[in-house]
């Protein structure tokens, strides 16, 4: 680590060169993995900082709920609080990924994987959305909009 490489960084040199290597010698370049023996770096742990009560409160009280545009963006702001899901799995479902008597969500994550994300109380939001206007909820159904919900 001398060269300012952090233990993360190197771990995924680790973890390339071991790959690269079981590469060869799976097809017979090598007959060992010279790599197999060299150990992880311990990595720190580090606790993520969390929005205070305060801080939820101010960010769910901006969205003017009482315009499609608002009621959208304060629903979203719920599924990323409530869930916790990925602000780009957030912004990449739409009405047909939504399974209304399921209550879940389907989503693609990291690596185009896919999974479902719970979200019982959310899935009647989502419904009065789709009710109020077709043009608010579409393949990319959640854009935060400027203060004047545009």
């Amino acid at each position: 680590m001398d060269d300012g490489n952090s233990a993360p960084t190197i771990n995924k040199y680790i973890r390339s060169l071991r790959a690269f290597f079981n590469f060869l010698c799976s097809n017979g370049y090598l007959t060992e993995n010279p790599i197999e023996s060299v150990d992880k770096l311990a990595e720190e742990k580090r606790v993520l900082r969390t929005l205070s009560r305060d801080q939820v409160t101010a960010l769910l009280d901006e969205p003017n709920r009482s315009t499609p545009a608002g009621y959208r963006n304060y629903v979203f702001l719920l599924l990323i609080l409530n869930t916790g899901i990925r602000l780009e799995e957030a912004l990449s479902f739409g009405v047909e990924d939504i399974y209304w008597q399921e209550r879940v969500i389907k989503v693609f994550g990291k690596g185009s994987k896919e999974r479902y994300i719970h979200a019982e109380k959310l899935v009647d939001r989502f419904a009065v959305i789709k009710q109020r206007s077709r043009f608010v909820f579409k393949r990319l159904p959640f854009v935060i909009c400027n203060g004047n919900s545009t």
